[in-house]
């Protein structure tokens, strides 16, 4: 990977900052919520800034959430990769479509 960044790029940068699990099902929503940013000028450091340090949980719903928003739905996989993937859910499918601050607690009837 660093061998193919290098002959195309004369510049790059890496981001220090942990994200996501490293099991988490969600990095491609990472990546194009990362592309849609720079497409106006984002720095890697503001599109970090949205993200936690300590709920990496939280993170991920917040990259779906976003996703979801400027999306509206996920990609279908590649007739090579849907096989694999028949039984993988998208995490898309752990968020309800409304964001999380939209939300709010109702009263438990006593």
């Amino acid at each position: 990977m660093t061998r193919l960044m290098k002959k195309h790029s004369r510049r790059w940068t890496h981001n220090r900052k942990r994200l996501q699990a490293i099991a988490s099902g969600v990095c491609g929503h990472y990546f194009y919520l990362f592309v849609v940013a720079k497409a106006p000028g984002w720095s890697l450091r503001r599109f970090t800034d949205l993200f936690s340090t300590t709920s990496l949980c939280k993170n991920n719903l917040l990259a779906v959430t976003l996703f979801k928003r400027h999306f509206s739905s996920c990609p279908r996989s590649s007739v090579q990769t849907q096989a694999a993937m028949e039984k993988v859910m998208c995490s898309c499918n752990m968020v309800e479509d409304h964001p999380p601050s939209v939300v709010k607690d109702q009263p438990e009837d006593s």
